[in-house]
């Protein structure tokens, strides 16, 4: 179930472009040196001596990832995004990465805020040099190629602007942070279910799942263990019978006394008659907080502020609300009488099969009595 969200990105001069994941819940834009070894396979890599604006003081960097880590040092150059202006940024050039091996693109662009206060994203950039007038980003995830749904709007990273088509219901939740882009979730709710936390949480548009601390996580999957048919399959994940996610409910975030609901289209992922819950625990987790992956980027379009620093979140025009089940149980009513009808009768057809086959005699006498005339 390894996907990414991903953005064309040009470095150097003249540009190499390459393939980036969208990666909110890190600061670095990191892509692949020429030479890196050992390095994940990419279709892109950059040539530091074929950019004639490439600098570096060659300081080392290390980046931990939840699935691997990188080596490499600090570099500068050029970088464009789509139809922005060309800006001048830190980036780190890797060397070696580990742990990888699955990672579909050729690097990542880094939208959190950096450690100290003279490192700047490509957006901040931007704005400090004055090409954008809102210190903003935007985006909207669909789940194109994610499910059997019909296609949608168009992936969409917006920088230093954003565009309401993209959400469903014009009021959204202003969600204040301390750092971006994390903030405090105060409970995990399911069917009228609420697990106290108060942990922190991290949104990350590059994470495949949502991750949560192993307590906690345990604890929702205890309550889909008791209102369905449950279990875990080799590969760890919670899995469920299912012929409809309608049977499902929202899985309810709550910050800041904000209900954010995360429909079963978004967290439960479904192949043949079986649903995967994408919310899974960190083995190993030294720090136990929550991390927001794809399944509540799909549900939401978000604006990211810089200023404040502030994420505000609208139902997106892909969340849906859970469909009407009456349709859904009718159906299955009708199936269930006609199985057990078929049933009854199978099952006295064999028991009069059964009779005639201990005594055939008997049987036959007695259609012979039967069929005599008066």
């Amino acid at each position: 179930m390894n996907s990414l969200y991903t953005v064309n990105v040009c470095l150097g001069t003249p540009q190499q472009c390459m393939v980036l994941s969208l990666d909110t819940g890190d600061y670095w834009l990191w892509v692949l040196a020429k030479n890196c070894n050992p390095c994940h396979t990419a279709e892109s890599k950059f040539n530091k001596d074929k950019s004639s604006s490439f600098y570096s003081d060659y300081q080392k960097v290390y980046v931990d990832f939840i699935d691997g880590f990188i080596f490499g040092y600090e570099s500068y150059d050029y970088c464009k995004i789509g139809k922005a202006k060309t800006q001048k940024v830190k980036f780190c050039l890797a060397t070696q990465d580990y742990e990888l091996d699955s990672f579909l693109a050729d690097g990542g662009l880094g939208l959190s805020t950096g450690p100290g206060p003279n490192y700047y994203n490509y957006i901040e950039s931007l704005y400090m040099s004055g090409f954008i007038e809102n210190n903003i980003f935007s985006l909207y995830l669909n789940d194109n190629g994610f499910s059997d749904n019909q296609p949608e709007l168009s992936s969409v990273l917006m920088i230093g602007e954003y565009n309401l088509t993209y959400a469903r219901i014009t009021e959204g939740a202003r969600v204040l942070i301390d750092k971006p882009w994390e903030f405090s979730i105060d409970a995990v709710g399911y069917n009228n279910s609420i697990i106290k936390i108060q942990r922190n949480c991290i949104l990350d548009s590059s994470e495949s799942f949502i991750y949560g601390p192993m307590d906690d996580v345990v604890e929702l999957q205890k309550i889909f263990i008791k209102n369905y048919e449950c279990g875990f399959e080799n590969h760890g994940f919670l899995t469920c019978k299912c012929y409809d996610l309608s049977f499902f409910k929202n899985i309810i975030v709550i910050v800041q006394g904000y209900i954010l609901e995360i429909t079963p289209q978004s967290y439960m992922y479904e192949d043949e008659g079986n649903c995967y819950l994408l919310v899974v625990y960190k083995k190993n987790d030294v720090n136990p907080e929550w991390v927001l992956g794809m399944p509540f980027f799909r549900e939401f379009y978000m604006i990211f502020n810089y200023s404040e620093p502030s994420v505000m979140f609208y139902p997106s025009v892909r969340s849906r609300e859970i469909p009407d089940r009456s349709e859904s149980i009718r159906r299955w009513v009708i199936i269930t009488i006609f199985t057990l009808g078929v049933v009854v009768v199978s099952v006295s057809l064999f028991i009069v099969y059964a009779l005639y086959c201990k005594n055939p005699h008997r049987w036959l006498n007695t259609s012979v009595r039967n069929r005599a005339p008066n």
